[in-house]
């Protein structure tokens, strides 16, 4: 909630339930021009360049406030900036999803997980949810629009069936090391693999032959 606005600060009130969108940008880099402030050569995140990510008050440029509409829980609010936005890029700025195709989500229950889950289903696409914890979070998988819940280890015969030994057309991989190999795989040629996290590690290795094979990163 904001409790104090600067003399010029317009569109935003005392009072008003808000969410800090988390990158500082400058609004006139190559990047930012080109609708991708999060790339910008001057900014940085919030609490690692500046102080106060975690204070009870935090100060903050108006551009970098959204406000939480009344019909919005404050706790899913929360969840948007980093969670949404990064999913968004994922699957729609830099995979491009289309309706039809067969996608696979690793790391399902986790924030950008379950964004990328419920946007590549509004995209059109067959959507298979993975998770370690597939038979304790179907249902609620099932409800955020994924269309198969399995495990890593059920992943593969999955994909042979309905893809016929294809493979995916757009394979999202937030968690990092441990589901690396497999989550490559699984891509079919001309697919493509996109990741935005290494929870579980960051170093991995290419088989170069492999990505000649048509898969796209």
């Amino acid at each position: 909630m904001i409790e104090e606005v600067g003399s010029n600060v317009r569109g935003v009130n005392i009072g008003d339930e808000v969410v800090i969108y988390n990158r500082l940008f400058d609004g006139t880099c190559k990047y930012c021009l080109i609708g991708h402030e999060e790339l910008c050569i001057n900014g940085g995140l919030i609490g690692i360049v500046t102080n106060g990510g975690f204070a009870e008050y935090a100060v903050v440029p108006v551009t970098n406030v959204i406000r939480v509409p009344k019909c919005v829980g404050l706790d899913e609010a929360a969840t948007l900036p980093v969670g949404a936005l990064t999913a968004w890029h994922m699957v729609f700025d830099r995979a491009g999803v289309r309706p039809g195709e067969l996608v696979v989500v690793f790391g399902a229950t986790g924030n950008v997980g379950s964004y990328a889950v419920q946007f590549t289903k509004l995209a059109g696409a067959t959507v298979i949810a993975v998770s370690r914890k597939a038979n304790k979070v179907r249902n609620a998988l099932i409800g955020l629009g994924a269309d198969y819940v399995v495990t890593p280890e059920e992943a593969q015969v999955l994909v042979n069936e309905l893809s016929n030994g294809l493979g995916a057309d757009l394979v999202v991989d937030s968690v990092g090391q441990a589901t690396w190999n497999l989550s490559f795989q699984l891509v079919a040629r001309y697919g493509r693999w996109v990741t935005a996290g290494a929870l579980t590690g960051g170093d991995v290795t290419l088989s170069l032959p492999s990505l000649y094979q048509g898969r796209s990163l």
